[in-house]
Formats: C-alpha cells, sequence, structure tokens
C-alpha cells in the first residue's frame, strides 16, 4: 500500500491511471482479511473497473502476485 496522492494527481501516463484500493480487516494478532478493488485515474477521479477491463485488471494481479505463493 502507498500514498493516496495518486488519487488527487492527475497522472501523465497510462500505467500510472491503473490502480487498487486495499481495504485491511486488522485485528491485534494480525490481518484477518485483505480485499482490493481495482481503479482508473481519469482526471484525478478514480473509477472502479468494470467488465473486460476489470477482468484484464485482475488477471495482471494474479501474475504479478505469483511469486508470492498462496
Amino acid at each position: 500500500a502507498y500514498s493516496l496522492g495518486n488519487f488527487v494527481n492527475d497522472q501523465a501516463k497510462v500505467h500510472q491511471k491503473e490502480g487498487t484500493i486495499l481495504e485491511l480487516q486488522l485485528s491485534p494478532e494480525g490481518v484477518l482479511s485483505a480485499r482490493i478493488t481495482p481503479v482508473w485515474i481519469e482526471s484525478t477521479a478514480p473509477r472502479f473497473m468494470e467488465g473486460d477491463e476489470l477482468r484484464q485488471m485482475m488477471e495482471k494481479i494474479e501474475r504479478l502476485s505469483a511469486v508470492f505463493g498462496d
């Protein structure tokens, strides 16, 4: 997880316009659950990805995450 600045500053490059919102449920013992919501930054406003765009982003996340295992 990193800065929320990407949501308020317009991004110049296409790869900078895609991102995710990370939601964690925490307890004193650690992380209970994690959820990501893919977004696209359009004119400094994030919008939720849908349809093919969402499917492609989820495939990309799975591919990039494979090195971490289950």
